[in-house]
């Protein structure tokens, strides 16, 4: 769900969008392995009986993507708290509304320690996680779907991990950070991690297209600490909000 890379827009907190995937990825596997023709699985599940026949299939593949989805905010729920020292008290609770405060849980940190609106989507809690979540062995699994933005030169073949793969770890992050600070427990799931997803996104694409070599190095560092390879709610916040958050000038 967060590895291939075909359709950079997606949103696994958005219903449709789920089952849209959940069905045309059976489809596409019938007719590879042969199911397509008239009145075969690939054919039925197009053609078929809905409540009988395509609904079942749909809802059990999507199962298996929403338990996949649960399993990052498990290991967010394991690891953030201690690598932010945020504990279940008043002050690990003010801190974690302080961290929610502009997307603070997104940036990484300065010589000082600390937060540095230069580095989005680089704080050191999403390292261990994007490497306890997706680590070597899916990334080698689909490395053929794996690819860097940089289109010429020795930076052309430096493999980069997904923009799905970095926001669906920042949306953990969040839901984690956001139960601490509310003293809850949350489904996740549901329309404002869907807009927290976005808004990760968002980030991702402004990176990409304003500031392309460090998207680049940021996204190839992801693979290489994830993999140990060697190197060759809403936060009702518009777009130019979210992308106001960093700090252009010092990243240019």
């Amino acid at each position: 769900m967060a590895i291939n890379p075909e359709n950079p827009d997606f949103i696994p907190f958005n219903q449709f969008q789920l089952e849209a995937l959940c069905l045309d990825s059976l489809v596409a596997a019938a007719t590879e392995l042969g199911h397509g023709g008239v009145g075969d699985i690939g054919d039925r599940l197009i053609n078929g009986d809905a409540d009988m026949y395509v609904k079942p299939l749909r809802a059990y593949v999507q199962q298996r993507l929403i338990i996949q989805r649960l399993d990052v905010k498990k290991i967010a729920a394991a690891v953030v708290p201690g690598l932010l020292d945020l504990s279940k008290t008043d002050a690990g609770r003010r801190k974690s509304k302080d961290l929610l405060e502009n997307l603070s849980y997104a940036f990484g940190l300065n010589a000082a320690g600390q937060q540095d609106r230069s580095k989005p989507l680089s704080a050191p809690v999403f390292v261990p996680l994007l490497s306890a979540a997706y680590g070597s062995s899916a990334l080698v699994k689909y490395v053929d779907k794996l690819s860097s933005v940089i289109a010429e030169g020795p930076q052309s073949k430096e493999l980069e991990v997904t923009p799905l793969m970095v926001a669906m770890t920042a949306t953990a992050v969040h839901a984690v950070v956001l139960e601490i600070a509310h003293n809850t427990k949350e489904e996740f799931s549901g329309t404002n991690l869907e807009n927290v997803f976005k808004t990760h996104l968002t980030m991702l694409n402004g990176l990409r297209e304003r500031c392309i070599a460090y998207y680049h190095k940021l996204m190839h560092d992801f693979y290489i600490s994830s993999t140990g390879a060697l190197p060759h709610a809403t936060h009702g916040l518009s777009t130019d909000q979210v992308l106001s958050t960093i700090d252009w000038d010092v990243i240019a």
